[in-house]
């Protein structure tokens, strides 16, 4: 699956591009007979509307259909990252200083794989958390799953 999602990037990423859309997750798994592909997009600036994603959703449907990469039948479904949207680069994490998230990491950190704090700083491959008083630094590359906090 996980060459299937790179060959799915690496063809829709010039039409993103070119159509000023960020890929934000590319979600694929089968359910018997049926890939089902849901594909996150936003535009750099956040927000995305409805029409654009079907808009993309048609674009992006055309592009898998030439490349003819699904051997079977399969479902794309193109939408927003919505509110709780994942974090995955320096990016999603700089459009939220000041922000609370919460990071779920792969690697423990001072004992722990879960924090929640404030976004205080972003460099160089690290988010640094305030929790309480403390600032914590952790690397992207060991988020497994980060979001911002909606109250």
């Amino acid at each position: 699956m996980l060459e299937l999602d790179s060959k799915i990037k690496e063809l829709i990423l010039p039409y993103l591009k070119r159509a000023d859309l960020e890929l934000v997750e590319i979600r694929l798994w089968r359910g018997g007979n049926t890939y089902n592909l849901t594909i996150l997009l936003d535009r750099p600036t956040g927000g995305i509307t409805l029409d654009e994603c079907a808009s993309a959703n048609q674009e992006i449907g055309a592009i898998i259909e030439d490349a003819d990469i699904f051997a079977q039948r399969y479902i794309l479904e193109v939408c927003s990252p919505g509110l709780d949207r994942p974090f995955t680069k320096e990016a999603d994490f700089r459009r939220v200083l000041g922000k609370e998230v919460c990071v779920y990491l792969k690697e423990k950190v001072n004992c722990r794989l879960e924090f929640t704090g404030l976004v205080e700083d972003v460099k160089e491959g690290s988010v640094l958390l305030k929790i309480g008083e403390e600032v914590t630094t952790l690397l992207i590359g060991n988020i497994q799953k980060a979001k911002q906090v909606i109250k």
